[in-house]
């Protein structure tokens, strides 16, 4: 990971409003529909600002706001990993969660990702 003494003074620059964002990205309308992680790719690719700083914004992106999803994998797992099932791997368990999960989704299955999700986790 970056030091932040290297994403410091981009960040700094970023706070003080001493970077000059273009209009196009500064536009409500832009902020509103386009998702974050893009949006600092493309300041990033602006050269607006450093791209250590846009590194650890994804990263901050990237983090769960709360631990809900971490609860529902475990309850999940709880589900799978029975006393039956004790010896079972931590791989194919994993799988059989993935298949629980995509299963029970609300959600019309899209085939394609399925097998792309499978595929990532063999």
């Amino acid at each position: 990971m970056e030091s932040c003494s290297e994403a410091l003074p981009g960040l700094l620059n970023f706070t003080s409003n001493a970077v000059e964002i273009p209009c196009a990205l500064s536009n409500n309308n832009v902020i509103t529909k386009v998702q974050p992680k893009v949006w600092w790719s493309c300041l990033e690719k602006a050269s607006v600002v450093d791209s250590s700083l846009c590194n650890i914004a994804g990263k901050v992106l990237y983090m769960p706001s709360s631990s809900a999803s971490l609860e529902r994998f475990f309850s999940n797992f709880g589900t799978i990993q029975t006393n039956l099932r004790k010896r079972l791997g931590i791989q194919k368990a994993a799988k059989l969660v993935v298949c629980y999960r995509i299963l029970r989704s609300p959600q019309e299955l899209d085939w394609g990702n399925v097998t792309a999700c499978v595929q990532m986790i063999m």
